[in-house]
């Protein structure tokens, strides 16, 4: 769930085009991973911890988004992408049994929807 200020226009008689520039990303904490590991050349395992730890490292997303209204009803499609700069928190473990240090990775997430658009608080009419 994308933060941010949105700017929109009419298309027509019926539509509307929407561009959102986002800061933070709630979805991101709540946002289920995938495990996995990786092995390099110095025989060390990086294992991507699977579940989140909540915080405004975790939720700091910028990104833009582009959507269309379609004809007169809240539904709209689009497209994005936001950068997450801590998002990723991996493990790099000499082997399978201890893990010394951590780091956070960044995450490019790109993507297309079809959502609800619900103006919280307009600005303009």
């Amino acid at each position: 769930m994308p933060l941010g200020v949105e700017l929109g226009g009419p298309v027509g008689e019926h539509s509307s085009w929407n561009v959102l520039v986002s800061v933070a990303d709630l979805g991101a904490v709540a946002a289920t991973r995938l495990g996995g590991s990786n092995h390099d050349t110095a025989g060390t395992t990086d294992t991507v911890k699977t579940n989140a730890d909540p915080g405004f490292a975790s939720v700091f997303a910028p990104g833009l988004f582009g959507s269309i209204g379609l004809g007169n009803s809240p539904f709209i499609i689009g497209i994005g992408a936001e950068y997450l700069p801590a998002n990723r928190q991996v493990f790099d473990c000499p082997d399978a049994m201890a893990c010394s240090t951590t780091r956070r990775d960044p995450v490019v997430r790109a993507m297309a929807f079809v959502a609800i658009d619900l103006p919280i608080l307009p600005l303009f009419r």
